[in-house]
């Protein structure tokens, strides 16, 4: 709140009362409230643009010496008596005689025009401080005509001062806005949502950025420092200013590249609402190391997503290192089998820790609605995402110079043939350790999963091979291939005393005639598992009954050797 002093006079027998408004106005008692950045088609204003302020305080402010700064460039307020709980509309000079007759018009000298797609405006008392900020674009309104200009963008709620998209939309008026008045679309949105961590990236070695879902308040951080870390080398906090949705940590002392560090938070910054940070205990961080083969796999995999939907690709660091996502990029194979296009997953430094997802979306309020996802850090920071066509295709992993460090051939025989429909199920790999280009390493998501788990660990996974003296093992006992995540799929472990070896695996049915050719004289390594997903070589469901599983291998300076045993099919 503003302070103020209430003076009090008697003046000729009448009481009177006055406010002393304090010197430097506190943010965001004004505010954006409607802007119009196209003018033309002209609906029912004049051909001008204009950007709207609101006094959201109970004084009158007088906003002479305020700037207003429109994508970078500043221009002063003349003198201007805004009363409380009213409105003013700032216009270029050159348009005031356009505005003739409409109330609290106030033209500015040097009014620049505004970015029509989108751009950013920032309102400051005359001591620089920050007021109110916007970044504004067309696509925060509904799609549709209004996006082709001459409506304006109103915001829903003056008392909502998160930087949300969802308390802006295009005017209802027939005139195409309201400006110097009451919105068209003037309502009550509470916001109840909880801010949380979204990114992390060094800008060098010795500043980190924690960027924020939503702004904060700045006197959340000013008591005493949000963060700490555990150990040396110490560093520093600062809120920035303008948009107050990131946190700069400068270290006296560059940490170590690979080194972990446990930063913990003294108490919870939060928004203008109240609403305080949602986060861990702790921020476990590092700075990373450029990705290398193997650090980082492909995990999942949704390429034909349900209606309303988008592709996702999730990433799992099966490594012991803290990998640079700026090193790594995602593409798809051309024809040739080399990347088409390299779609960077970070534009900054960004630390990838070990045991943890990464999820790349089209569509990220899709995936967290769809899936539940709360902790934004297993977003991907970029947005870009190629485009994985339904009839398959590979999903490449390259570093910057466009070198393969992992690859996933997909295509709809990779699903559960129980499955009727795939559309809307991801693949997911079942080990980490076995290689990605083997079909018996990924398989359908669960159905009581979602028929997905971006972000988690996968519903379908590799059990772990057993100690057994036969280089051969089965598990489960009975397994169902119904979809249900339970039990689905048979696996066949080996483990060879030679890598190498030629191996062949038939399966028979109760009558001796076999039904599934699952492996025809491939290479095998010392160790490793084969899946049989209870289909025939057809591509049909095996009925419920006993089978017999044969392996046969040989190779050079080894015996050959044979394996059989019975396995159980049921529903």
């Amino acid at each position: 709140m503003l302070r103020y002093f209430l003076l009090l006079l008697a003046l000729s027998g009448q009481l009177f009362s006055a406010f002393v408004v304090a010197e430097t106005p506190q943010r965001p008692m004004v505010v954006f409230s409607e802007v119009l950045a196209d003018p033309q088609p002209v609906v029912g204003l004049p051909e001008s643009p204009f950007v709207e302020l609101f006094n959201r305080s109970e004084q009158s402010l007088q906003l002479g010496g305020w700037t207003l700064e429109i994508n970078g460039r500043s221009t002063v307020l003349d003198s201007f008596q805004l009363a409380a709980r009213a409105w003013v509309v700032l216009v270029p000079t050159a348009k005031s005689e356009q505005w003739e007759g409409h109330k609290e018009v106030l033209p500015l000298k040097g009014f620049s025009s505004l970015t029509v797609s989108s751009g950013t405006l920032v309102l400051r008392s005359p001591q620089g401080g920050v007021i109110d900020a916007l970044a504004y674009s067309r696509t925060m309104g509904q799609a549709g005509f209004k996006r082709d200009g001459g409506w304006s963008l109103e915001r829903k709620d003056t008392d909502h001062l998160s930087h949300s998209l969802h308390n802006w939309d295009y005017s209802l008026a027939t005139e195409g806005g309201t400006p110097g008045g009451p919105n068209s679309l003037d309502q009550v949105l509470p916001d109840a949502q909880a801010p949380r961590v979204r990114s992390l990236y060094w800008q060098d070695s010795l500043h980190l950025v924690v960027t924020f879902s939503k702004n904060l308040v700045p006197s959340s951080f000013e008591e005493s420092p949000v963060l700490e870390g555990s150990g040396d080398p110490d560093f520093t906090t600062q809120l920035e200013a303008v948009w107050n949705r990131q946190v700069l940590l400068t270290w006296n002392r560059a940490p170590e590249v690979g080194h972990l560090l446990s930063l913990h938070w003294t108490r919870r910054p939060f928004d203008w609402a109240g609403n305080l940070l949602e986060a861990d205990q702790a921020l476990v961080v590092g700075r990373p190391e450029v990705a290398q083969a193997g650090d980082v796999v492909i995990n999942e995999l949704l390429y034909d997503p349900p209606t309303g939907g988008s592709d996702y690709v999730e990433l799992y660091n099966c490594s012991a290192r803290i990998v640079d996502l700026s090193s790594l990029y995602l593409a798809r194979a051309g024809e040739d089998g080399l990347p088409e296009k390299l779609f960077a997953l970070s534009q900054y430094e960004t630390p990838f820790m070990p045991g943890a997802y990464l999820v790349l979306c089209g569509d990220y309020a899709w995936l967290q609605t769809q899936f539940g996802i709360k902790d934004l850090l297993l977003l991907a920071p970029e947005e870009a995402l190629p485009n994985y066509i339904n009839e398959g295709g590979s999903v490449l992993l390259t570093n910057r110079r466009g070198e393969v460090l992992d690859r996933m051939d997909y295509h709809a025989g990779l699903h559960n043939p129980y499955l009727d429909v795939t559309k809307g199920v991801a693949l997911e790999r079942l080990d980490v350790r076995a290689p990605s280009l083997s079909p018996h390493n990924w398989q359908s998501a669960a159905a009581d999963a979602g028929y997905g788990t971006p972000g988690r660990p996968n519903s379908q996974s590799a059990p772990t091979r057993k100690q057994s003296k036969s280089p051969l093992r089965t598990a489960p006992e009975l397994f169902s291939p119904n979809g249900d995540g339970q039990n689905d799929l048979l696996y066949l472990h080996y483990a060879f005393e030679e890598a190498g070896l030629l191996c062949s695996v038939t399966i028979y049915n109760e009558r001796g005639l076999p039904v599934r050719c699952l492996v025809n004289n491939a290479p095998a390594g010392r160790e490793g598992f084969w899946v049989w997903d209870g289909s025939d070589d057809a591509g049909r469901v095996c009925p419920p009954a006993w089978y017999v599983l044969q392996v046969h291998w040989h190779g050079p300076g080894a015996d050959p050797g044979t394996y059989r045993t019975a396995v159980a099919l049921g529903r």
